[in-house]
Protein backbone atom coordinates (compact mmCIF):
# COMPACT_ATOMS: atom_id res chain seq x y z
CA UNK A 1 0.00 0.00 0.00
CA UNK A 2 2.84 2.39 0.81
CA UNK A 3 4.23 1.94 -2.71
CA UNK A 4 0.82 2.76 -4.18
CA UNK A 5 0.71 5.92 -2.08
CA UNK A 6 4.21 6.85 -3.28
CA UNK A 7 3.14 6.37 -6.89
CA UNK A 8 0.08 8.55 -6.32
CA UNK A 9 2.16 11.27 -4.65
CA UNK A 10 4.62 11.32 -7.55
CA UNK A 11 1.87 11.73 -10.13
CA UNK A 12 0.15 14.36 -7.98
CA UNK A 13 3.39 16.32 -7.70
CA UNK A 14 4.06 16.06 -11.43
CA UNK A 15 0.54 17.24 -12.25
CA UNK A 16 0.73 20.26 -9.94
CA UNK A 17 -0.38 23.17 -12.12
CA UNK A 18 1.02 25.76 -9.69
CA UNK A 19 4.63 24.80 -10.38
CA UNK A 20 6.43 26.37 -13.33
CA UNK A 21 7.71 23.70 -15.67
CA UNK A 22 10.34 25.91 -17.28
CA UNK A 23 13.03 28.06 -15.71
CA UNK A 24 12.58 31.80 -15.21
CA UNK A 25 14.43 32.61 -18.44
CA UNK A 26 12.03 30.25 -20.30
CA UNK A 27 14.88 28.59 -22.18
CA UNK A 28 15.07 25.21 -20.42
CA UNK A 29 13.11 22.71 -18.35
CA UNK A 30 12.85 23.53 -14.65
CA UNK A 31 15.24 21.84 -12.25
CA UNK A 32 12.48 20.34 -10.09
CA UNK A 33 10.96 18.53 -13.08
CA UNK A 34 14.34 17.17 -14.15
CA UNK A 35 15.09 15.95 -10.62
CA UNK A 36 11.65 14.43 -10.08
CA UNK A 37 11.80 12.66 -13.45
CA UNK A 38 15.16 11.16 -12.54
CA UNK A 39 13.78 10.12 -9.15
CA UNK A 40 10.78 8.47 -10.83
CA UNK A 41 13.08 6.39 -13.01
CA UNK A 42 15.20 5.30 -10.04
CA UNK A 43 12.34 4.50 -7.67
CA UNK A 44 10.23 2.62 -10.23
CA UNK A 45 13.27 0.52 -11.11
CA UNK A 46 14.12 -0.34 -7.52
CA UNK A 47 10.64 -0.96 -6.16
CA UNK A 48 7.67 -2.84 -7.58
CA UNK A 49 5.29 0.09 -7.98
CA UNK A 50 2.34 0.05 -10.35
CA UNK A 51 3.57 1.79 -13.50
CA UNK A 52 0.40 2.17 -15.52
CA UNK A 53 -0.70 5.38 -13.80
CA UNK A 54 2.55 7.19 -14.55
CA UNK A 55 2.60 6.04 -18.18
CA UNK A 56 -1.04 7.03 -18.60
CA UNK A 57 -0.21 10.46 -17.18
CA UNK A 58 2.50 10.96 -19.81
CA UNK A 59 0.12 9.79 -22.54
CA UNK A 60 -2.55 12.23 -21.33
CA UNK A 61 -0.04 15.08 -21.38
CA UNK A 62 0.90 14.22 -24.96
CA UNK A 63 -2.78 14.15 -25.92
CA UNK A 64 -3.00 17.67 -24.52
CA UNK A 65 -0.01 18.61 -26.73
CA UNK A 66 2.33 19.03 -23.76
CA UNK A 67 5.69 17.42 -24.35
CA UNK A 68 7.65 18.59 -21.30
CA UNK A 69 6.70 15.45 -19.41
CA UNK A 70 8.38 13.24 -22.00
CA UNK A 71 11.39 13.68 -19.75
CA UNK A 72 9.66 11.32 -17.30
CA UNK A 73 9.26 8.59 -19.91
CA UNK A 74 12.84 9.09 -21.03
CA UNK A 75 14.17 8.60 -17.48
CA UNK A 76 11.92 5.60 -16.77
CA UNK A 77 12.98 3.77 -19.94
CA UNK A 78 16.62 4.64 -19.35
CA UNK A 79 16.64 3.44 -15.74
CA UNK A 80 14.34 0.43 -16.05
CA UNK A 81 15.37 -0.91 -19.45
CA UNK A 82 18.94 0.34 -19.68
CA UNK A 83 18.26 1.97 -23.06
CA UNK A 84 19.88 5.39 -23.22
CA UNK A 85 18.63 8.19 -25.40
CA UNK A 86 21.05 8.77 -28.27
CA UNK A 87 22.48 12.17 -27.39
CA UNK A 88 25.83 13.59 -28.52
CA UNK A 89 27.05 10.37 -30.10
CA UNK A 90 30.70 10.06 -31.06
CA UNK A 91 31.82 8.90 -34.51
CA UNK A 92 32.57 5.44 -33.10
CA UNK A 93 29.12 5.20 -31.56
CA UNK A 94 27.46 6.25 -34.80
CA UNK A 95 29.39 3.55 -36.65
CA UNK A 96 28.34 0.98 -34.06
CA UNK A 97 24.69 2.00 -34.32
CA UNK A 98 24.76 0.98 -37.98
CA UNK A 99 25.45 -2.63 -36.98
CA UNK A 100 23.36 -5.38 -35.46
CA UNK A 101 21.90 -5.61 -31.99
CA UNK A 102 25.04 -7.12 -30.44
CA UNK A 103 27.29 -4.38 -31.81
CA UNK A 104 24.84 -1.72 -30.63
CA UNK A 105 24.75 -3.23 -27.16
CA UNK A 106 28.53 -3.58 -26.91
CA UNK A 107 29.75 -0.39 -28.56
CA UNK A 108 26.76 1.81 -29.30
CA UNK A 109 26.31 2.92 -25.71
CA UNK A 110 29.26 3.88 -23.55
CA UNK A 111 27.34 4.08 -20.30
CA UNK A 112 27.70 1.51 -17.56
CA UNK A 113 25.92 -1.77 -18.26
CA UNK A 114 23.17 -2.26 -15.70
CA UNK A 115 21.19 -5.30 -14.62
CA UNK A 116 17.75 -4.35 -15.89
CA UNK A 117 16.21 -7.70 -16.80
CA UNK A 118 13.49 -7.73 -14.12
CA UNK A 119 12.65 -4.04 -14.31
CA UNK A 120 12.60 -4.19 -18.11
CA UNK A 121 10.08 -7.03 -17.96
CA UNK A 122 7.90 -5.02 -15.56
CA UNK A 123 8.02 -2.06 -17.91
CA UNK A 124 7.06 -4.26 -20.85
CA UNK A 125 4.10 -5.70 -18.93
CA UNK A 126 2.94 -2.22 -17.91
CA UNK A 127 3.14 -1.08 -21.53
CA UNK A 128 0.96 -3.97 -22.64
CA UNK A 129 -1.90 -2.80 -20.42
CA UNK A 130 -4.41 -0.64 -22.28
CA UNK A 131 -2.08 -0.69 -25.31
CA UNK A 132 0.01 2.10 -23.79
CA UNK A 133 3.03 1.14 -25.87
CA UNK A 134 1.16 1.82 -29.10
CA UNK A 135 -0.48 4.98 -27.76
CA UNK A 136 2.82 6.45 -26.57
CA UNK A 137 4.57 5.60 -29.84
CA UNK A 138 1.93 7.24 -31.98
CA UNK A 139 1.54 10.27 -29.71
CA UNK A 140 5.29 10.90 -29.67
CA UNK A 141 5.45 10.52 -33.44
CA UNK A 142 2.73 13.16 -33.81
CA UNK A 143 4.07 15.41 -31.07
CA UNK A 144 7.19 16.62 -32.87
CA UNK A 145 5.01 18.59 -35.26
CA UNK A 146 2.99 20.00 -32.37
CA UNK A 147 6.14 21.07 -30.51
CA UNK A 148 7.22 23.36 -33.32
CA UNK A 149 3.92 24.64 -34.67
CA UNK A 150 1.45 24.54 -31.76
CA UNK A 151 2.84 23.94 -28.29
CA UNK A 152 5.67 26.49 -28.37
CA UNK A 153 4.40 29.31 -30.57
CA UNK A 154 5.30 31.90 -27.93
CA UNK A 155 8.27 30.09 -26.40
CA UNK A 156 11.97 30.90 -26.60
CA UNK A 157 13.68 29.35 -29.62
CA UNK A 158 16.15 27.52 -27.38
CA UNK A 159 13.29 25.79 -25.55
CA UNK A 160 11.63 24.87 -28.84
CA UNK A 161 14.83 23.19 -30.00
CA UNK A 162 15.25 21.43 -26.66
CA UNK A 163 11.72 20.04 -26.68
CA UNK A 164 11.94 18.98 -30.31
CA UNK A 165 15.21 17.14 -29.69
CA UNK A 166 13.80 15.56 -26.53
CA UNK A 167 10.74 14.35 -28.40
CA UNK A 168 12.84 12.80 -31.16
CA UNK A 169 15.37 11.25 -28.77
CA UNK A 170 12.67 9.75 -26.56
CA UNK A 171 10.84 8.33 -29.57
CA UNK A 172 14.01 6.62 -30.81
CA UNK A 173 14.80 5.39 -27.29
CA UNK A 174 11.26 4.06 -26.81
CA UNK A 175 11.19 2.45 -30.25
CA UNK A 176 14.52 0.78 -29.53
CA UNK A 177 13.15 -0.57 -26.25
CA UNK A 178 10.04 -2.01 -27.91
CA UNK A 179 12.05 -3.49 -30.77
CA UNK A 180 14.40 -5.25 -28.35
CA UNK A 181 11.77 -6.59 -25.93
CA UNK A 182 8.89 -7.59 -28.22
CA UNK A 183 9.06 -10.52 -30.60
CA UNK A 184 8.35 -9.89 -34.28
CA UNK A 185 4.86 -11.39 -33.96
CA UNK A 186 4.07 -9.31 -30.87
CA UNK A 187 5.31 -6.19 -32.60
CA UNK A 188 3.21 -6.84 -35.72
CA UNK A 189 0.10 -7.54 -33.63
CA UNK A 190 0.47 -4.42 -31.49
CA UNK A 191 1.57 -1.67 -33.86
CA UNK A 192 -0.43 -0.53 -36.89
CA UNK A 193 0.95 -1.06 -40.38
CA UNK A 194 3.06 1.54 -42.19
CA UNK A 195 0.13 2.44 -44.43
CA UNK A 196 -2.13 2.91 -41.41
CA UNK A 197 0.43 5.11 -39.64
CA UNK A 198 0.82 7.29 -42.72
CA UNK A 199 -2.82 7.65 -43.72
CA UNK A 200 -4.79 7.41 -40.48
CA UNK A 201 -2.37 8.82 -37.92
CA UNK A 202 -0.55 11.23 -40.28
CA UNK A 203 2.87 10.26 -38.98
CA UNK A 204 5.89 11.44 -41.00
CA UNK A 205 7.15 8.75 -43.36
CA UNK A 206 10.63 8.50 -41.82
CA UNK A 207 9.15 7.97 -38.35
CA UNK A 208 6.64 5.41 -39.64
CA UNK A 209 9.42 3.41 -41.29
CA UNK A 210 11.52 3.60 -38.11
CA UNK A 211 8.65 2.24 -36.01
CA UNK A 212 7.85 -0.46 -38.55
CA UNK A 213 11.43 -1.67 -39.00
CA UNK A 214 11.28 -4.41 -36.31
CA UNK A 215 8.31 -5.94 -38.17
CA UNK A 216 10.70 -7.04 -40.90
CA UNK A 217 13.35 -8.65 -38.68
CA UNK A 218 13.53 -12.34 -39.49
Amino acid sequence: LSYDVLGFCLIESLANADKKRVKHDSTSISTWLQSLSSFCGAVYKKYTIELTGLLQYVANQLKAQKSLDLLILKEVVQKMAGVDAAEDLTIDQLSAMAGGELLKAEAGYFSQVRNTKKSSLRLKEAMSEQDLAVALCLLMAQQNYCVVYRETQKSHLKLVGKLSDQCQDTLVQFGTFLGSTLSVDEYINKLPSIQCMLTEYHIPSEVAFFLARPMFNH
